[in-house]
């Protein structure tokens, strides 16, 4: 489903493309299989041929991840940030793990299309939203008072080393807030920990550091670290 969040700032407006980028931009459907065993799964995705747009490897390893958390709290929450064609939010709202999906992105073509793939494949649990990941508060709305615990994922924002920072920054924030408020919960209601994943592909491997250095300084922990 799709659904507006008061605070969405309004989409920039595209540009006329030329014609050899109009070519490179037709959308296509692609069937995609991920995961292993009895938790893989068929999806359908439009696809475009430029940056955003299309399913990169480490989309596909945290897709294939969240098949496997079928096991987990339904009242979880999940939000992805710079979704694109939001492979991992179909995966997570397929699994039945989580009571809300919500697959976010700046540019309004990029949450278009994670709208369709949502319809494409089904999922209706899916919900889309225009978001900056700069934008704290209305990350905070869109997330609301989640009566399990908050998933954050990114996959594959690494190649842009600005946009990692911002990201990685405001998903602390997030995680620090929510925190705060939970304080006041009773030992027997309160939610699990909120989770930080971050997923990468072999190509963007360069700037593990950075991105170690900036978690250290918002105060994340690494829990766990797992090749897929």
């Amino acid at each position: 489903k799709e659904t507006q969040a008061d605070c969405s700032s309004p989409a920039g407006k595209d540009t006329e493309p030329t014609p050899q980028l109009a070519l490179l931009r037709k959308q296509f459907s692609v069937r995609l299989r991920v995961g292993e065993g009895g938790s893989s799964r068929q999806f359908e995705l439009v696809h475009e041929r430029v940056m955003g747009k299309i399913a990169w490897p480490a989309a596909e390893a945290l897709a294939s991840y969240f098949l496997t958390q079928a096991g987990a709290a339904a009242d979880n929450v999940l939000i992805e940030l710079g979704a694109g064609c939001a492979l991992p939010s179909l995966a997570a709202a397929a699994s039945g793990a989580f009571g809300r999906v919500i697959a976010t992105d700046c540019s309004a073509d990029r949450v278009d299309i994670a709208r369709r793939n949502g319809e494409l494949n089904g999922l209706h649990l899916l919900e889309t939203h225009h978001l900056d990941f700069c934008e704290l508060d209305c990350m905070d709305e869109l997330v609301g008072a989640a009566p399990g615990g908050c998933v954050i994922c990114a996959a594959d924002v690494h190649y842009d080393p600005e946009a990692m920072c911002n990201l990685i920054s405001s998903a602390a924030s997030l995680m620090r807030r929510r925190a705060e408020r939970e304080t006041h919960w009773s030992a027997a209601h309160c939610p699990p920990p909120d989770q930080f994943i971050l997923a990468r592909s072999a190509v963007f491997e360069h700037n593990d550091s950075l991105m170690s250095s900036i978690a250290l300084e918002e105060g994340l922990r690494q829990v766990e670290s797992r090749s897929l």
